[in-house]
């Protein structure tokens, strides 16, 4: 498992395949011919065998992931960045091709996924969480935005917790837990201070 998961680049993420026995699938990107970033897809299909495969979603430049990939029923969902529109958002691989959906609340840093079902996803960014329900086809999914935080965070995390989503953040020096409450409004609770360092 040694030279066929080498990225050019720094951004990568790595997902078990539930459909495949919860062999590990990692999305990074890697050059293409013309030394443009390409998303690349290597899944693990026996001991140290991987098969990797460089594939052209939107962009005739470059494009990237930038966050965690998750599966949703057979569908491979992770956030990316392109130098073509839409230039952020959400890609979905269904075994032989790229699908992009746009979300302009999307940054271009990291963004943390957490599948809620096999049609729905919810994704943590700078600006806040986007709830994102996948349509058919891919492009035409729907998404509704909600500020988890003022001034957003770049330093957090995401997971869902059977009934709504658990955000934890880092906001000037301090760590947070913010939960939507009952009204839809989003609650912190202080955890304490620390450095991001």
């Amino acid at each position: 498992d040694t030279d066929a998961l080498r990225s050019q680049g720094n951004r990568f993420a790595l997902t078990l395949n539930p459909n495949a026995s919860n062999r590990p699938t990692v999305v990074y990107a890697s050059y293409n011919a013309s030394f443009y970033d390409r998303i690349t897809i290597a899944q693990r299909t026996a001991p140290n065998t991987w098969t990797p495969t460089q594939y052209l979603g939107t962009s005739s430049t470059w494009e990237q992931p930038r966050g965690d990939a998750v599966y949703l029923g057979t569908n491979l969902v992770f956030p990316f960045a392109s130098s073509s529109a839409p230039n952020r958002g959400l890609m979905s691989f269904n075994g032989t091709a790229l699908s992009a959906f746009g979300i302009s609340a999307f940054d271009l840093g990291h963004a943390n996924a957490v599948g809620v079902s096999s049609n729905r996803l919810l994704v943590r960014t700078i600006a806040g969480v986007v709830d994102v329900t996948v349509g058919s086809p891919f492009s035409a999914s729907t998404a509704t935005y909600s500020a988890s935080t003022i001034g957003g965070s770049a330093e957090g995390d995401l997971a869902w917790n059977g009934s709504r989503p658990v955000v934890l953040q880092y906001l000037n020096g301090n760590l947070e837990l913010a939960t939507p409450a009952a009204d839809g409004y989003w609650t912190w609770t202080a955890l304490g201070q620390t450095s991001n360092s």
